[in-house]
C-alpha cells in the first residue's frame, strides 16, 4: 500500500502550494478506498478471487456491522491480537504479554473467540488468532490512519484558514 505524507509545505508558501498537497491527500485516500472497495471479501467467494457484488448485500449484513466490530473496539483485544499474530500463545504468555491479569485476559479473550477474532486448540490449549481476526486488525489500522490523516487535514485547513 502506498501512502504518501502531506509534508513539504513551507510556511508562506503559499494557498496554491498548500491545495496541492490538499488535492494530493485527497487522491491518496481515494487510492485507499479504492484498494480496500476492490478486496475480495471472506465468505462463498473466498479463494476464489472473485470481487464480492455489493449490491446483494441486504439489510441483514449492515445490521450485522456493530456486531463484528465491537470485538475490536478495546484496546486489550488488539494487545491481544497483536501477540497471537506471532504465533500460538497459552494463557499465562498472554498474560506476561499484555500484562492483563487473569479475570481481564480471560474476559477479552472470550469476547475476541465468541466474535471468530481467536480460537483455542481443543489439544493444546493455546489460543491462536483466526483469519478473521488477522483480518480485522488489518483492516482496522487501515481506518484508523484514514481517520487520523482526515484529522490532520481538517487541523491543518483550520489553522489556515485562521491565518487568513
Amino acid at each position: 500500500m502506498v501512502v504518501k505524507s502531506i509534508t513539504g509545505v513551507k510556511m508562506g508558501g503559499g494557498i496554491d502550494q498548500i491545495r496541492a498537497k490538499v488535492l494530493e491527500a485527497q487522491e491518496t485516500v481515494q487510492e485507499l478506498l479504492q484498494l480496500v472497495e476492490s478486496e475480495t471479501l471472506p465468505g462463498s467467494r473466498e479463494g476464489r478471487g472473485e470481487p464480492v457484488d455489493r449490491s446483494e448485500w441486504g439489510e441483514k449484513v449492515w445490521e450485522g456491522v456493530p456486531a463484528a466490530v465491537s470485538p475490536l473496539a478495546h484496546m486489550e483485544r488488539i494487545k491481544i491480537l497483536r501477540a497471537l499474530r506471532e504465533g500460538g500463545k497459552y494463557f499465562t504468555e498472554l498474560m506476561n504479554e499484555t500484562g492483563l491479569s487473569h479475570s481481564p485476559l480471560r474476559f477479552h479473550l472470550n469476547v475476541l473467540i465468541q466474535g471468530r477474532y481467536a480460537s483455542q486448540e481443543y489439544s493444546r490449549g493455546r489460543y491462536l488468532i483466526t483469519r478473521l481476526g488477522l483480518e480485522g486488525l488489518r483492516h482496522g489500522a487501515i481506518l484508523a490512519s484514514l481517520r487520523e490523516g482526515q484529522a490532520q487535514a481538517e487541523e491543518r485547513e483550520t489553522k489556515n484558514a485562521g491565518e487568513r
